[in-house]
């Protein structure tokens, strides 16, 4: 039982097999050449009984785990995630290890609590795990504890399913997605496991800056860049951050929306416009603005937005090493 406790159940039934086999073949074998008939039996049926003994010692060991496991996050994470981190507890580090994750976080003021929870349910079912909530909103992440390696995309499709939802209850939101390497890890209860770094922060002011852009989802750079492929994002702006510059994405969709003529059409006069914008081309600029707003989708606080900037820059030009981020000197 201590073999089995020590190496595993699959080793002790290994053990068990082989040592019936060897035991059965030295019985015959002392039989056939010396005569001698010894009871191999026994032990044998001992061993099985010790290897009977560390299965249940080991379930009720799991079973212990899994209450324990949650307890601590029945709300933060889906039950299949519990359970694979219950049979493998060495997947929650302690002292924490550094991981590449997605962050997302949402805000949802003046939703009622069965709506708040809808909304969190979207992460879980997309195998997010829930940060932290408050009475109008949330933050969750992806690829920790459990690897996932397709994090942007499962935050991105959880963010659509909450426009889904908010659109539904009639419910303002806005959310913003990150992605980036964080300190994730510790289990000292409910609220041990976490993730610290610039991917959450990060998140957060993406998140605070929706309601200017007229977008309720937004994502950072790098998380369009692993996603964009079944996903549609349409780039609305540069930002200065601690870490360089951020180039922002509205998510406009899924892999249908991203194949629409329409979309398509939006992406590219976006792509002319921001080219136009960093060239300091004013002039061409405000004309991309004058036909962007006649596209379908086009999003006119957006080009408000765009349109003052381009006037307090014609007035105060920004110089010739203009890194192209927007500051909040208007703001």
């Amino acid at each position: 039982m201590v073999f089995a406790l020590r190496f595993g159940l699959g080793w002790a039934a290994v053990l068990v097999l082989v040592s019936a086999a060897l035991s059965g073949l030295a019985s015959w074998y002392l039989y056939v050449t010396r005569g001698l008939l010894l009871d191999w039996a026994t032990p044998v049926l001992f061993l099985g009984l010790s290897f009977a003994c560390a299965i249940l010692v080991w379930f009720h060991d799991l079973q212990l785990t899994y209450a324990r496991l949650r307890a601590a996050f029945s709300n933060s994470l889906p039950r299949s995630a519990i359970e694979k981190i219950a049979r493998q507890p060495g997947l929650l580090k302690p002292d924490g290890q550094k991981r590449i994750v997605t962050c997302l976080v949402c805000g949802a003021p003046g939703a009622e609590q069965k709506v708040l929870n809808t909304l969190i349910d979207q992460v879980l079912e997309h195998g997010g795990t829930l940060d932290r909530t408050s009475a109008d909103g949330f933050a969750a992440f992806w690829n920790a504890p459990l690897d996932d390696d397709d994090h942007a995309r499962h935050a991105c499709e959880a963010a659509n399913g909450l426009a889904a939802v908010a659109a539904e209850a009639g419910l303002q939101i806005s959310t913003g997605i990150a992605t980036g390497e964080v300190m994730a890890g510790g289990f000292d209860g409910p609220a041990g496991y976490g993730v610290h770094g610039d991917a959450p922060l990060l998140a957060e002011r993406i998140r605070s800056l929706a309601h200017r852009y007229g977008s309720p989802l937004l994502a950072a750079d790098e998380t369009r860049k692993l996603a964009e492929r079944n996903l549609a994002f349409l780039e609305i702006d540069t930002i200065a951050s601690g870490t360089g510059n951020t180039t922002l994405y509205a998510l406009m969709g899924n892999s249908g929306v991203q194949v629409s003529p329409k979309f398509r059409a939006l992406t590219v006069f976006h792509d002319h416009l921001f080219q136009a914008i960093r060239k300091q081309n004013w002039r061409l600029a405000r004309d991309l603005i004058t036909q962007c707003r006649r596209l379908s989708g086009a999003n006119q606080a957006l080009y408000d937005l765009h349109l003052t900037r381009i006037t307090y820059y014609e007035r105060n030009p920004p110089g010739m090493d203009w890194d192209g981020a927007f500051r909040p000197i208007l703001e």
